[in-house]
């Protein structure tokens, strides 16, 4: 079953969901819904979706898309006669929103929050329906990673 909800920063609005396109095992989506049309983020213009990962991170600076890698780095070793190869796990972004101030499960709701007056980082006016979605986000750990800041923050307010 996908997961479902809406992020809100202070220049746009996105959908967030575990499917691409219905397909479950597919990369999870992220699309702007909404633009403050005195500025446009990166081009990012409504319609368009974010794109270089198979995973969805929630930080309090914004929804990363991501994925782990894994390389091959040259570890010396003199005792084996030269360099052994060592396998690395590390994450690579792709693309980014802005600065996160809510997240909604309701679409019209993240709209009406966007459109108010002087949103601000993790605005308190919707704190609790962040926290909300937080919670649930959670029980997808194969598409959503929580930034320990804003843990920190949910876990504090």
């Amino acid at each position: 079953m996908a997961f479902d909800c809406f992020a809100v920063t202070k220049v746009g609005a996105y959908h967030l969901s575990s499917e691409c396109n219905g397909d479950p095992g597919g990369t999870p989506m992220v699309e702007k819904i909404a633009s403050n049309p005195s500025s446009v983020v990166k081009g990012l213009e409504v319609g368009a979706r974010l794109v270089g990962g198979s995973r969805i991170e929630l930080q309090t600076q914004g929804v990363y898309l991501f994925s782990w890698v894994t390389t091959r780095l040259p570890v010396d070793a003199p005792l084996l006669g030269g360099s052994i190869y060592s396998p690395v796990v590390r994450k690579c972004y792709g693309d980014n929103t802005d600065e996160l101030v809510a997240l909604f499960f309701d679409q019209e709701e993240a709209v009406r929050s966007f459109n108010e007056a002087n949103p601000t980082s993790l605005d308190q006016r919707w704190a609790h329906k962040t926290k909300e979605v937080l919670t649930a986000a959670k029980n997808y750990p194969a598409v959503f990673e929580i930034a320990p800041s804003l843990e920190a923050w949910c876990n504090s307010t």
